[in-house]
């Protein structure tokens, strides 16, 4: 009886511990971190700024690359924009992001996308 409650408490205190020092991913992150990402897959959710915002420099690998916003920064993100969504005319809409961490030539992190999702549908015209 005492072993499993001891192997219980331990099990416990292992998945708290587990939880507690997992981080929560950020664009923040990524830029304070950068090389520990670089080569891991990564999805997020942000919004969605199109090629018009600059976000630390230039594009990374394109002129047809694309920002991505959330509370703490931005990012470029190369590949495929959202269906539906003009980049000159974007207002943040929410978009998922799955892809590569890459580092550019600049040294700035960018995220290689393989799947883009818009969340919302745009508004009807």
């Amino acid at each position: 009886m005492k072993k499993s409650v001891l192997f219980l408490v331990l099990l416990v205190v292992g998945f708290l511990g587990a939880v507690a020092a997992e981080e929560k991913f950020s664009l923040r992150k990524l830029h304070s971190a950068g090389a520990e990402y670089d080569g891991k897959s990564v999805t997020h959710i942000g919004g969605f700024r199109g090629s018009v915002n600059r976000c630390s420099g230039f594009p990374p690998v394109s002129k047809s690359d694309w920002v991505m916003v959330d509370q703490t920064g931005c990012v470029w993100v190369s590949g495929p924009m959202p269906a539906g969504i003009d980049p000159k005319k974007a207002k943040g809409e929410p978009v998922r992001v799955t892809g590569t961490v890459r580092i550019a030539k600049n040294g700035r992190p960018y995220i290689e996308a393989k799947e883009t999702v818009l969340l919302t549908p745009p508004p009807q015209k």
